[in-house]
């Protein structure tokens, strides 16, 4: 995983602890529309980008290290 995507799981990560904390307090239908509306779909879109970032970031450190291998 390269920075980006390392430095996104972390934000997310992060994110969903904050969330999972402030759940505990706020057990109401408010609480359960953001879940369903806004936390849900991030944390799914989320994941999707960081399942598809891992093939780009294999090639680009594929790439990475032929361009390595062509200085010498």
């Amino acid at each position: 995983m390269d920075m980006l995507s390392t430095r996104v799981w972390e934000a997310a990560y992060s994110l969903e602890q904050s969330w999972q904390d402030t759940a505990e307090h706020w057990q109401d239908t408010t609480a359960a529309e953001f879940e369903q509306q806004r936390w849900l779909p991030l944390a799914t879109a989320t994941a999707a980008y960081l399942d598809a970032a891992r093939p780009v970031e294999d090639v680009l450190a594929l790439i990475r290290q032929l361009s390595v291998e062509d200085e010498w």
